[in-house]
This record gives structure tokens, C-alpha cells and sequence, in this order.
């Protein structure tokens, strides 16, 4: 239990440390987009200068490097609070706060030995053992205690375990990369049935959905180099087409998402 709680104490200031960052990066994207906005305005109303479109970029340039870190600090935060967790259940579980699933959803009255042995439910060998991330694993382990295997199966799992059993960083590490996205049944069902299904766009309205944001896109480039007003109605109407194609088909886009 100490090495648990070492690395408790440690994941926990890892944590503290990166909402502190984190939080930091915020309001300087905050900033930068303030700035960003009056950039755009006074570059707008003073088309004499370049000064401000060369600011403008720099500020846009500034603003995707923020970006680019706040997501990279906001992975590892993610990470780390898996770490935490992870460890913190170990420390629940040889306190005899058991936290893991216990498989009762197996349960079988009719099997030869696994409702007698209480392999399964509260209190289980699948709850003791259980520290699956993903559904598939979660099933797997429970049709491995279902299943007798094989005297040669029987060996080569154990020097699986013997081998992984001294490498705690790296299995705790490949834990909590599987259990950030919260895999349950549903999930893996659902992935199942959308596989299955028929697009829900056709072939063209896929084109434009990358054409016209490539297209807004370059007409700013464009307006930023030139100065030419004309553009500013092109970004306009391009900008109301990409707003109404997003409209239109946000449901269904919600729909490819989430179910």
C-alpha cells in the first residue's frame, strides 16, 4: 500500500501543478483573443496600413501555439487524473473498499461452477481480479473464468503475469489511457450499428464540408494580403453558406457523434 500512496502524493501535486498551468494558458488565449478581435476591427477601418493585418497574424500565429499547448497540457492533465484515480482505487481496494465492477451481469445459475464458486457478483474472483478499461476486456476476462482452459493456456497466462507483474508504471499507464474515454457496452454497440449503417451524407455534401471551410479560409488570406474590400463580401456570403450547411445538417452530424 506505501507505493501506492507515493505515487498518490505524487500524481496528486502533478495534477495541482497542471490545472495551474492550464489555467494560465487559459486567460492567455483569453487575451490573445481580445486582442485578436480588435486587431481584425482596426484593420478593417484602416485599410492604409499592413501594420495591423502583420499584428493581426501575429496574433493568430500566437493564438494556434496557445492552442496547440493547451491541448497538450490538457491531455497530460487527463492523464495523470487517470494515474491518480487508478491508484487511489488500489488503495480503496486493500482497504476492503472493493471499487471495480464485480460482473454480476454473468451471473449463471445454470453453469457448472461459476454461480457455486461465486466467481461472479459481490465479493467475486471477477471483482478481486477486475481491472479491465474497455468493454472488450471486461468480457474477456469474464468468459476466461467461464471457460476452462487448457493446461497450456494455464502456463503461458501465468508467465504473462509473471512478466507485466513487476512493470507497475507501464500497466498502470496503459489503464489509464483505455479508461479516459469511458468504454462501456453501449459505446462498443453503438460503434457495431454504425459500422453497419448507411452514410448519413451523401458524397457531395462531404466535398463541401471541407471545400467551404478551405475556401473562407483562403479568402481571408487573401483580404489579409490584398486590402481589397471587394473580398470582404465573398467572405460574407462564404461565411453564411458555411453557417447554413452546418445548420441544416446538425442534427445528423450530433446524430454520427453520439447516437
Amino acid at each position: 500500500m506505501l507505493e501506492y500512496e507515493k505515487l498518490v502524493d505524487y500524481y496528486g501535486n502533478k495534477f495541482q501543478e497542471l490545472t495551474r498551468i492550464y489555467n494560465r494558458i487559459s486567460f492567455g488565449r483569453l487575451l490573445v483573443a481580445v486582442v485578436m478581435v480588435y486587431l481584425f476591427y482596426y484593420a478593417f477601418s484602416n485599410t492604409t496600413s499592413y501594420l495591423p493585418v502583420i499584428f493581426l497574424g501575429l496574433a493568430v500565429v500566437l493564438f494556434i501555439v496557445l492552442l496547440r499547448w493547451h491541448n497538450r497540457v490538457s491531455s497530460d492533465r487527463r492523464m495523470v487524473k487517470s494515474l491518480l484515480q487508478i491508484n487511489q482505487n488500489e488503495i480503496a481496494f486493500l482497504q476492503g473498499n472493493n471499487p471495480f465492477d464485480n460482473g454480476a451481469e454473468y451471473i449463471d445459475h445454470q453453469h457448472l461452477y461459476t454461480f457455486d464458486l461465486d466467481i461472479f457478483g459481490a465479493h467475486s474472483l471477477f471483482q478481486y481480479l477486475n481491472r479491465t478499461g474497455t468493454f472488450l476486456g471486461y468480457d474477456r476476462l469474464a468468459k476466461r473464468l467461464r471457460q476452462p482452459l487448457s493446461r497450456e493456456e494455464i502456463f503461458l497466462n501465468q508467465q504473462a503475469v509473471s512478466e507485466l507483474k513487476p512493470l507497475l508504471s507501464l500497466r498502470q499507464k496503459i489503464n489509464a489511457l483505455v479508461v479516459q474515454y469511458r468504454d462501456s457496452k453501449e459505446v462498443y454497440r453503438h460503434l457495431e450499428n454504425w459500422q453497419k449503417s448507411s452514410p448519413s451524407f451523401s458524397q457531395v455534401v462531404a466535398v463541401f464540408m471541407y471545400l467551404l471551410p478551405m475556401l473562407l479560409f483562403s479568402l481571408i488570406l487573401v483580404f489579409a494580403f490584398t486590402l481589397q474590400p471587394q473580398f470582404l463580401n465573398y467572405i460574407a456570403l462564404v461565411f453564411i453558406i458555411n453557417l447554413v450547411l452546418l445548420g441544416r445538417f446538425s442534427k445528423q452530424i450530433k446524430r454520427e457523434l453520439y447516437g
